[in-house]
């Protein structure tokens, strides 16, 4: 695993804004990147996300990546991870997610 040394720097104009509901849902990237800023909109609803390279992945509460309510984060993925399931603890709110480099 390599290590960044830079700030992040979005693919401005690719990200995408899914609304994640009570059951898990698919969502392709369009950019392939090694790093993702993930921003959860809601201000009450975590919701938690997982990254693959095909659109069969189903996320899990609290078993992948959780984003709490009004939390950023930016982590690393695999290049070849064009995919991302997404879920929620409710039926609102939205999770903005955008490819890029660095941290």
């Amino acid at each position: 695993m390599s290590y960044y040394t830079q700030a992040f720097a979005p693919a401005y104009g690719q990200g995408v804004t899914v609304v994640p509901g009570v059951a898990s849902a698919v969502q392709a990237l369009p950019n392939n990147s090694s790093a993702v800023e993930l921003t959860n909109l809601s201000s009450t609803i975590s919701c938690s996300i997982r990254f693959g390279e095909t659109a069969s992945l189903t996320a899990t509460l609290g078993g992948d990546y959780v984003l709490l309510p009004g939390m950023k984060s930016v982590i690393t993925k695999q290049r070849g991870y064009q995919f991302f399931a997404y879920i929620g603890s409710g039926a609102a709110g939205s999770l903005h997610v955008i490819p890029g480099e660095g941290l």
